[in-house]
């Protein structure tokens, strides 16, 4: 039995790079069938991210990538279904959107005055708001997972989305986030030390912290290659920061 299609409509007024930035913000896995004029293809998704794709002459790869992103009509499918066949892609999605969008607008494939990598670029940064809207409001949702730093999935340290971004967690405070460089709280409800100490002996179990030394260790977990430092007292406090984050860095939205 096929999987039940999750969504549906006609391209036009959802372009397939619109498409293709919503399965990015869900983290989804599955393929995104596409019907234009009577040619057919289709993009594999794993985790938000493209690892396939098929254009009309049975094509694979990047090419049928460019190819399939070119077709601004016709009519589309998603649907959920586990990772079949090989990677053929190893591309970043944006960086293949993007080269895709050149390729048209070298082309001509565009209205006069239209540019298609413009409009990638500025829908680009709407997208990012909105995955920074949809963490905020997971956060909102589950008390226990905005005072641990959890991802909307539950995935512990799920909201260090890219290399560089850090978590620090105190007992007696709030969690804080660093993105982009910048630190902000993200909830309102404070570390118990309960937790923290739970915390620092999930990676520091037997491990003592004099006064002006602290211990550091790097782990690889959901994806993520992160450095965790347990700093000493009289500020003491657990530092996670990302080293390297995969495709599964990204938050999880549940639901069709």
């Amino acid at each position: 039995m096929s999987a039940k299609p999750v969504i549906l409509g006609e391209l036009g007024l959802l372009s397939l790079f619109d498409l293709a930035q919503l399965l990015m913000l869900n983290g989804a896995t599955g393929t995104l069938h596409v019907n234009n004029v009577g040619k057919k293809g289709y993009f594999r998704f794993e985790k938000g991210q493209i690892a396939n794709a098929v254009d009309d002459m049975l094509n694979e790869g990047e090419d049928a990538a460019y190819r399939v992103f070119a077709w601004r009509r016709g009519t589309f499918e998603f649907r959920v279904e586990p990772p079949l066949g090989p990677r053929t892609i190893n591309d970043s999605t944006e960086g293949l959107m993007l080269e895709a969008a050149r390729r048209m607008d070298e082309a001509g494939q565009t209205e006069p005055g239209e540019s298609v990598t413009q409009a990638l670029q500025a829908r680009a940064g709407k997208f990012e708001a909105l995955r920074e809207a949809f963490v905020r409001v997971a956060f909102d949702a589950s008390p226990a997972g905005r005072a641990l730093g959890q991802a909307s999935d539950g995935t512990r340290f799920g909201l260090l989305a890219a290399a560089g971004d850090a978590l620090l967690y105190r007992p007696g405070h709030a969690v804080r986030l660093q993105r982009s460089g910048q630190w902000g709280a993200i909830a309102d409800e404070a570390l118990e030390s309960a937790d923290y100490a739970q915390l620092c002996a999930t990676f520091f179990e037997g491990v003592t912290v004099t006064e002006g030394t602290a211990a550091h260790r790097v782990v690889v977990e959901d994806g993520r290659r992160l450095e965790i430092s347990r700093l000493p007292a009289p500020n003491e406090a657990l530092l996670v920061r990302a080293l390297e984050v995969g495709a599964s860095g990204m938050p999880v939205l549940r639901g069709d």
